[in-house]
């Protein structure tokens, strides 16, 4: 009993170690944000979430990340902010937490990196194809209206679109 003990108070204090790292290097990531130094900020935070990892600890998993993609949203750099927003996304599914805070923040984020344009294709027999893009997620439904001008389209992102067909 007593060797039981004693492990278990081990490893409780090896944790306990471990999580207040992760909460320190948290706190020199909010510091570094605070004095507008990005690139320390996400340092801290990366490392904070390699630690988290080892723990392992879903929430603090989940925060570090959507920390990380907060400062390259910040900094501007859609790409890097779309990754971890979507690690954040997976990361919030495996753990049954609720994922439309995320869905709605990539599908924000691609709309602001341009990645929602028209792109010309070629023709086919003649009638000049458009790709439309703009979702976040696949699209789950579509629905032309009955006059044939417009299209509806749904996605697994929580949003509807609407298409004019003649652009």
């Amino acid at each position: 009993y007593l060797e039981k003990s004693a492990e278990h108070f081990r490893t409780s204090a090896e944790t306990s170690y471990i999580w207040n790292l992760a909460e320190t290097l948290k706190m020199l990531g909010e510091i570094a944000l605070h004095k507008k130094d990005s690139s320390k900020a996400i340092a801290y935070f990366e490392e904070a979430l390699k630690i988290a990892r080892k723990i392992p600890h879903p929430d603090l998993i989940l925060e570090f990340i959507q920390k990380i993609a907060a400062v390259y949203e910040q900094e501007k750099n859609y790409e890097k902010a779309l990754q971890y927003y979507q690690q954040a996304m997976t990361a919030a599914e495996i753990n049954g937490k609720d994922t439309n805070p995320m869905k709605n923040k990539i599908a924000q984020l691609r709309q602001m990196s341009g990645e929602h344009t028209t792109q010309s294709a070629t023709s086919l027999n003649g009638i000049e194809l458009k790709v439309q893009s703009g979702h976040g997620l696949m699209i789950s439904d579509v629905v032309f209206s009955k006059d044939g001008k417009y299209l509806a389209s749904a996605s697994w992102d929580n949003s509807i679109r609407l298409w004019d067909m003649k652009t």
